[in-house]
């Protein structure tokens, strides 16, 4: 029998994990009922400042590989699961961060024609 460390499967399911504990969060911190639905997931995010729904799911594809292969080489490297849980932490800190602050960035950036100049 192979038993799979729980955090483990955390970071195997991180993507949909930090995305919904991401929202809960926002939507309690501004007073909104955590349950209603609304477009403010990642990928209601990504459409929002325009792209598209390809470059999303490659996207998310490409991170869910990486947030589990850290967790599968956690694993396999025998590494204690307070390490894990702790780097688990911090991936989903950076993730707000990158919610609360750098959103705003990518927003402003997203959206701003380049400026070409004519001879």
């Amino acid at each position: 029998d192979v038993l799979v460390p729980s955090m483990t499967i955390a970071w195997i399911l991180a993507v949909p994990m930090f995305d919904v504990l991401s929202v809960t969060v926002r939507r309690l911190i501004e007073g909104r009922n955590p349950f209603f639905p609304a477009r403010d997931h990642m990928h209601h995010r990504l459409l929002s400042i325009g792209w598209d729904t390809g470059k999303i799911v490659r996207y998310l594809t490409l991170m869910a590989l990486a947030s589990a292969s850290i967790g599968i080489a956690g694993w396999l490297l025998g590494s204690p699961e307070w390490v894990l849980l702790l780097a688990y932490l911090v991936a989903w800190g950076v993730h707000m961060w990158i919610l609360i602050s750098g959103w705003r960035y990518l927003q402003v950036s997203s959206f701003t024609p380049s400026v070409e100049q004519t001879p």
